[in-house]
């Protein structure tokens, strides 16, 4: 069962492609909104999306403990495990996308309370987020089809659901804004469309896995052992992404007091820093599918050989993107922005672009092992330590050594975690098989 490099590109790729698919929505809502007489739509657009992916982001911990523990039932290809963990997931998904259209007010207030008080905007963003909230339930169920997809190295099916999704989005806006007065709502529901539309074909596409076992259904979903064990994962992940949320404000928000040109600069950095993480990404995942599936069919050999490859590739693609940066960065740069100020600006710190990719692959790639093994509470404490440190860190570099501080700080921040994570890789291969033995696949489902 050992996989071939060529196989983790092949599963790699197509998450990349998919998180680019992403990417190209967000454009889509921006170009239909930047054709509006006043920019203030095209704020308030932006503004709300940025709101719904931050919140979304948070709830990951739906999608990545879908993924580690239907990678080990895969792996002991146990379709029943599988089955009934997806179920629960989904549940779970429903419920938290329920609870955010219920506290859709409140969530709104501390959304806008960061905001200036600007009327209109205010109006928008509130016009925006009341139709694109109802989409909550179908975005946080895909996270949990997303993860299982994922753990059962489905890849392709994965980007072609993103690339449905992506293109009936962008296919709606472009209807909705030419042939109604919907303008911003048009956005939001174009949006709320295309979500509920892929999450039915990825449910259809998953039939003959999530069809039958009805009998006692409720004894199985509601097992107090499996719920147990989804429920602490979830709780770490949560934690985690809530750390990494703030951190991300926090270098926002850092920034921000350096001045205008500062802000235009980073925002430019901050591409990259995205598009380093579309790549990365794609190679977590491959970890994450291939270190479950050796774990769940207890074959030591395919997971030494899972985390080596995925090691091999992941320092590749990250040295190659170092050099595309270093060649191409000033280029990227002068078709971002044509302000002379902004283009020396980001000239000056981007060196620390061209270290994103080697300072931040190692934190990648383990968080998919560790996701895949699923140990969550060390990705948890790791994140926790280097978040914390990167608060402190920042407040030490930043009144001596301005923006260069500041990147010092994140960069540095990336590296803790690798670190931290690094340092619990081989307890992790040595006992990982044998923790997944002591809770069986199949009594996480239990019931029969």
């Amino acid at each position: 069962m050992t996989r071939s490099r060529r196989y983790l590109v092949s599963l790699a790729v197509p998450v990349i492609l998919a998180n680019i698919g992403v990417s190209l929505a967000g454009i889509a809502d921006t170009a239909v909104m930047g054709r509006m007489a006043d920019a203030v739509y095209l704020s308030a657009t932006a503004v709300g999306a940025a709101f719904f992916s931050t919140l979304y982001w948070a709830f990951g911990f739906l999608r990545m403990s879908t993924g580690g523990l239907v990678a080990q039932a895969f792996g002991a290809q146990d379709q029943q495990s599988q089955r009934r963990m997806i179920w629960r997931a989904l549940a779970l998904a429903l419920l938290v996308g329920l609870i955010v259209i219920l506290l859709q007010g409140p969530l709104l207030f501390l959304g806008l309370s960061a905001i200036d008080n600007e009327g209109r905007l205010h109006a928008l963003i509130t016009e925006y987020t009341r139709v694109r909230v109802w989409s909550a339930p179908a975005v946080l169920c895909l996270f949990v089809l997303h993860g299982a997809l994922v753990g059962r190295q489905s890849m392709r099916l994965l980007l072609m659901l993103q690339l449905l999704q992506t293109g009936l989005n962008v296919v709606l806006n472009i209807i909705l804004f030419a042939t109604t007065e919907l303008a911003i709502s048009g956005v939001a529901a174009a949006s709320v469309i295309a979500d509920y539309v892929a999450l039915l074909c990825a449910l259809a596409a998953l039939v003959p896995l999530l069809r039958g076992d009805t009998r006692h259904c409720l004894d199985w979903l509601l097992d107090k052992a499996a719920l147990r064990r989804l429920f602490s994962m979830s709780g770490h992940l949560f934690v985690r992404s809530l750390f990494l949320t703030g951190a991300y404000f926090w270098l926002t928000a850092a920034g921000s007091r350096l001045g205008v040109e500062v802000v235009a600069a980073n925002a430019i950095l901050l591409l990259l820093v995205t598009f380093t993480a579309h790549f990365l990404d794609g190679f977590a995942h491959a970890a994450e599918a291939l270190v479950g599936e050796a774990i769940g069919a207890h074959n030591q050999q395919a997971l030494v050989s899972s985390v080596a490859r995925s090691a091999e590739l992941s320092i590749g693609v990250a040295v190659l993107m170092t050099v595309v940066y270093f060649i191409c960065g000033g280029w990227f740069i002068d078709m971002m922005t044509t302000d002379p100020a902004t283009r020396a600006a980001t000239r000056e710190w981007l060196p620390w672009a061209w270290a994103l990719p080697l300072a931040g692959v190692g934190s990648f790639l383990l968080d998919g092992i560790f996701i895949g093994a699923t140990h969550t509470r060390a990705m948890r404490d790791t994140v926790v330590i280097a978040c914390i440190g990167f608060v402190v860190t920042t407040s030490l570099l930043l009144p001596h050594f301005s923006n260069h501080g500041l990147w010092a700080a994140y960069m540095l921040m990336q590296i803790v975690r690798a670190v931290g994570l690094g340092i619990l890789l081989p307890g992790l291969l040595r006992t990982a098989i044998q923790d997944a033995g002591s809770k069986p696949i199949a009594v996480q489902a239990t019931t029969r």
